[in-house]
């Protein structure tokens, strides 16, 4: 659609579900030309979708929206202003337009902790805004396609699927007795900085190569130094997960077709055994299972002739093979097989049980970061503010098991021992009942916890098992109907998490998605606000009823539009099933 069809001015009218819903139509026809080998029909559907206005609008709200929006590149230029993102619009047209005239500017290259809580640093590199909106537009056309091809145990960077479905797929494969018990603990090498530019050219499907050769070729800039780029994908730039999944989609495959033809050879000399070899991966963090250690070390020549082909190796030290029995940490995962206690369930007839919990180095680092949080010049209301979101973010990313919760207990005796030092520390001449009197209160579990009347520190021992579903294989998120089961599956995740606050109640009876725009709340990485149908100032309530989740971007835009605001609130008023009667007009 052109500028004119939308009759949009300026970025504050912009119609988010209008986009959105044109946006989702066309990348949905893509994946039919796709999927009929249509390649005429494929080209026309991708040149539609990143020369839309709409599509244009999408890629600079949704770069400006997430934290990543609110640093610069090297020209130091922000897109702080409603003005200037119209202006980026409007640049994307132009160099859409003319790609062969469009040079990419060099990444800034600056160094962050590897993790929450590590010392150790890793290298980012940071396009200016201007390039990550045109990678975003461009990835709008990419991503249908390449999740086509995607394989099918593939977990990382790709929608409706995350760490916590990759291991849930690793549970499933391993809990049985008769399960694989060799496992090939996969590294590769430095992946993002080696990965062959001449490879991603020739199997990333991008409507204009020479964008994407500008992308790979753009240096770094370190100290105002400029270094060229000739390997590698920048870890920082908004296209660079995709690009990895581009070189390393088709493992699963070379794997696949080595032990069929490992157990056709093993079947002829009258063995049965069967190979159970499968490709668990996250992004360029891989596992390969198999049912012997020859089986795995006939396979990895395989897997070294597939990585050499992209210019990739595995790690000579890091790769290892191991049994279930040793166990080996994923995604921050420990996974170990243990015998089963009769005596503990004599129901189950398993002889063994696998046991995930939080890896020795993730309990570590959840303690520095603990440590580093607490501060004895700090008020404790300081401390909780800093530790309550490390401490939630942390404990959801692991309750997933059982075996992790278990563990919990013991993380939140050492998070007590350490604000009671700090209490200690900070009061050397008050007496322990003094210190407990002032500094912790009692919950609604009838347990102390330090805090004040006003907040309490999350404790990590009260957070339950969350039960994480199996993912659908298969499905393509840009279809609709598809897109529904994989929404569905990851709302049914989230309803497991019955912590029961007034945001996740508003959150269930608006669907999961965003009023104003329509598009899925779950999993966004846009700041999400609560929002007065009704305002305070008007006699509006913090009642449930007047309440509605909406990105920060539709908040702004429906505060400031009160016709809007009264589509928000009869959208409200339908209840979770809005999104599937609401008819969005045209764009023709």
């Amino acid at each position: 659609a052109s500028d004119d069809t939308m009759k949009i001015k300026s970025y504050d009218n912009i119609n988010w579900l209008r986009a959105r819903k044109e946006l989702l139509v066309n990348q949905e026809k893509l994946v039919e030309a796709f999927r009929s080998k249509n390649n005429e029909a494929v080209v026309e559907m991708q040149s539609l979708i990143t020369y839309s206005f709409a599509a244009r609008c999408l890629a600079v709200r949704e770069v400006v929206s997430t934290k990543g929006g609110k640093t610069s590149g090297v020209d130091g230029i922000l897109l702080d202003s409603p003005t200037k993102r119209w202006s980026a619009i409007q640049k994307l047209k132009f160099i859409t337009e003319h790609p062969k005239e469009y040079i990419a500017s060099p990444v800034k290259r600056v160094m962050i902790p590897k993790g929450i809580g590590s010392s150790e640093k890793r290298p980012l590199g940071i396009p200016t805004l201007i390039d990550r909106c045109l990678q975003r537009l461009y990835l709008y056309s990419i991503d249908p396609i390449i999740e086509g091809s995607s394989d099918h145990k593939s977990f990382g960077f790709r929608k409706y699927r995350n760490a916590h479905h990759a291991i849930v797929k690793i549970r499933h494969l391993l809990e049985k007795d008769s399960s694989p018990r060799y496992i090939l603990d996969a590294d590769i090498e430095k992946c993002f900085d080696k990965i062959l530019h001449s490879f991603l050219l020739k199997h990333t499907p991008i409507l204009h190569s020479s964008i994407l050769e500008s992308w790979l070729n753009s240096g770094i800039l370190i100290n105002d130094i400029f270094y060229e780029s000739t390997e590698g994908v920048p870890q920082g730039g908004v296209i660079s997960p995709l690009l990895c999944n581009v070189a390393l989609n088709g493992l699963e495959d070379v794997v696949k077709e080595k032990g069929e033809e490992i157990y056709r050879r093993i079947r002829e000399k009258g063995d049965k055994t069967l190979s159970k070899l499968h490709v668990v991966r996250f992004a360029d963090d891989f596992i390969v299972t198999g049912s012997s250690s020859r089986l795995i070390q006939e396979v990895k020549p395989v897997i070294e002739e597939f990585l050499s082909e992209r210019g990739l190796r595995l790690h000579p030290k890091k790769t290892k093979l191991v049994t279930t029995d040793e166990g080996f940490d994923f995604l921050g995962y420990t996974v170990l097989r243990r015998n089963y206690n009769p005596r503990l369930n004599n129901l189950s007839k398993s002889k063994t049980r696998i046991l995930i919990l939080p890896s020795s180095k993730s309990r570590a680092k959840f303690l520095e970061m603990i440590k580093a949080g607490i501060d004895k010049s700090k008020p404790i209301e300081s401390i909780i503010r800093e530790l309550n979101p490390k401490i939630r973010g942390w404990g959801n990313y692991f309750r997933i098991s059982y075996h992790s919760t278990r563990r919990y207990k013991v993380l939140a005796d050492l998070v007590w021992h350490k604000m009671w030092r700090w209490a200690k520390t900070k009061h050397k001449g008050r007496n322990a009942e003094w210190i407990f009197l002032k500094y912790t209160r009692e919950s609604k579990w009838r347990t102390r916890h330090w805090g004040t009347s006003e907040m309490l520190l999350q404790d990590l021992s009260t957070m339950t098992p969350l039960k994480i579903f199996h993912m659908p294989t298969g499905l393509n998120p840009y279809v609709e109907e598809e897109r529904k089961i994989l929404e569905l599956r990851i709302w049914k995740d989230y309803k497991g998490d019955e912590d029961g606050t007034l945001r996740e109640k508003v959150l269930r009876a608006q669907g999961g998605h965003c009023l104003c725009c329509g598009s899925s709340i779950l999993g966004s990485e846009e700041k999400i606000e609560l929002h007065h149908i009704l305002s305070i100032l008007e006699g509006g309530t913090w009642g449930y009823k007047n309440l509605c989740l909406l990105h920060e971007t539709c908040h702004k835009q429906v505060t400031k539009n009160k016709l809007l605001n009264e589509k928000i609130a009869h959208r409200r008023k339908i209840g979770k099933d809005w999104i599937t009667l609401l008819i969005v007009p045209s764009q023709d």
